[in-house]
């Protein structure tokens, strides 16, 4: 993992993946890309005289280079490599193209969820990164620099066998930073299983991280978010982990839109990965 995503608006909420990100760099040896999109007139790039034209686009583009300029300068002070990057009207897909253009291992993004940010960064844009990534998504929520660590994570999921492959990238993720895992199955009347086939299930998942899985729960609750945010403060999960996918793989519960409503009411940082077969 040597090359970190950090989608920007310049927001608080953005600034707080920032950190988030330059200590996972520090920790991981990574380099950070800085990436704003900004919304300008379409016509602002091929006209002549650009600054006579459009002044005030002129002035805002140049004030997102300096602010650009700033995160850079600021990260590399602490030693971590960084770089920036300008996009324009690409919203989501100017990510996406990053990833991939990039090499891009991993995406930092902040997020305010479902109370809200006029910043284009979050709300949907959020949530379709999140649903679209071909690479890990980690969004992170308001919290203090102190905070934020990665010692104690949780894996939730409903532990079918055809997401075992991305739950080995999970372990080597944990592994990476050195910190607990913990599987968690979040047992509701509407989607009940026994627990016999609940720790059968687990016990699988477990035999694949050897060393690593210290404990396995089955937490009922009535509701699915509200028994999840329950058992994170009564057992002080510092993040959660989950793997997107949609309705049609067969999988009804742990799919794209459970993610994007944990995403957004959670609190924690909730780190994803997208399925594929």
């Amino acid at each position: 993992m040597k090359k970190i995503l950090v989608p920007t608006d310049f927001s608080d909420c953005a600034n707080n993946a920032w950190k988030a990100s330059l200590k996972l760099a520090h920790a991981i040896g990574a380099e950070l890309h800085f990436l704003h999109v900004a919304d300008i007139p379409m016509d602002w790039q091929t006209m002549g005289d650009e600054e006579r034209m459009y002044p005030e686009v002129t002035k805002k583009v140049k004030d997102y280079h300096s602010q650009l300029d700033k995160l850079v300068g600021e990260s590399e002070k602490t030693g971590v490599s960084a770089h920036k990057h300008l996009a324009f009207n690409r919203d989501y897909r100017a990510i996406l193209d990053h990833i991939s253009e990039s090499d891009i291992d991993l995406v930092v993004m902040g997020s305010r969820g479902a109370t809200g940010l006029k910043g284009w960064i979050v709300g949907s844009n959020t949530q379709k990164i999140v649903r679209m990534s071909p690479v890990p998504v980690l969004v992170i929520k308001d919290f203090e620099s102190e905070e934020f660590k990665l010692d104690n994570l949780v894996f939730v999921s409903d532990f079918n066998e055809q997401v075992l492959d991305q739950f080995k990238n999970y372990v080597a993720f944990a592994r990476l930073f050195e910190a607990k895992l913990s599987l968690l199955f979040i047992n509701t009347p509407e989607n009940f299983t026994d627990t016999l086939t609940t720790k059968i299930n687990m016990g699988n998942y477990a035999m694949h991280a050897p060393g690593l899985v210290e404990n396995t729960y089955i937490f009922n609750h009535y509701n699915f978010l509200r028994g999840l945010n329950a058992f994170c403060e009564q057992y002080q999960i510092d993040a959660l982990c989950m793997i997107t996918h949609g309705n049609t793989s067969g999988m009804h519960l742990f799919n794209n839109s459970l993610t994007e409503k944990v995403v957004n009411h959670m609190k924690l940082p909730v780190l994803t990965m997208h399925f594929t077969k």
